[in-house]
């Protein structure tokens, strides 16, 4: 009798169990990264990191520029064999060329590393990738 009841509680257990589905991004949103750090009662800094930019001329989105209240310390881009294909100091964006160059990169995902510095000068690296969009 208990053998019975057991079997037909396992049955049921396992048959109300379901796969669930992968969860899988939507198509049409854009993820971008917004980094901030809160002081006691105002923001220390704030930095808009976008994931995407399209270096084709067209006057949108030309650049991968990053925004926000900070001060800019260090920007490098590595291609996907993690050799640094841009890098600089002195500005906040890259056009899409490999620096000293005026190579072109191909379209495709690149790793930023990127160090700020906020009002109190402490520094703050950030690291992700961006997609150059063709």
């Amino acid at each position: 009798m208990y053998k019975i009841i057991t079997i037909t509680l396992l049955i049921w257990v396992f048959a109300s169990c379901t796969k669930e589905k992968p969860l899988l991004p939507q198509e049409n949103v854009t993820y971008t990264h917004w980094y901030e750090t809160r002081g006691a009662s105002d923001t220390l800094f704030s930095v808009y990191i976008p994931n995407a930019f399209s270096p084709n001329g067209d006057g949108i989105n030309d650049k991968f520029y990053i925004k926000g209240s900070f001060t800019f310390d260090n920007l490098k881009i590595l291609n996907k064999y993690n050799n640094v294909i841009f890098k600089t100091s002195d500005r906040d964006y890259w056009s899409g060329y490999v620096y000293y160059s005026s190579y072109v990169v191909p379209q495709g995902n690149y790793v930023y590393q990127l160090s700020v510095l906020d009002r109190i000068g402490k520094k703050h690296e950030y690291s992700g990738s961006v997609m150059v969009i063709r």
